[in-house]
């Protein structure tokens, strides 16, 4: 047995080894302002890798793709109605890379 792959919790032992995989896609937090937003978006800071940004409703509908061909991308809300939204950034693949709440203000 190795040091540390046994516990003991109220007269319980339990052995193994035990691992977090915790790891994150992009330590580094996306910038978005305005948010609350009226009009347009601001996204700053994207990673290497991103292809495309996806609004969804909180239900998790698709309202919108952006595009991505830079580290910083602007784009408009108008056409979305007040409330929350989510946002993510994706890679070539369509995998995550970064999520977050976007609000919208009219």
């Amino acid at each position: 047995m190795y040091p540390g792959t046994s516990l003991t919790v109220d007269g319980l032992n339990f052995t193994g080894i035990t691992a977090i995989n915790n790891s994150l896609p992009y330590v580094v937090p996306v910038t978005v302002f305005p948010n609350p937003a009226t009009t347009e978006v601001n996204l700053i800071d994207l990673p290497k890798g991103a292809m495309s940004i996806q609004i969804k409703d909180l239900t998790g509908r698709d309202l919108k793709i952006i595009e991505v061909d830079s580290d910083t991308v602007n784009f408009s809300i108008i056409d979305l109605p007040e409330g929350m939204y989510y946002y993510s950034v994706q890679d070539e693949n369509g995998d995550e890379l970064y999520k977050g709440k976007l609000i919208v203000k009219n």
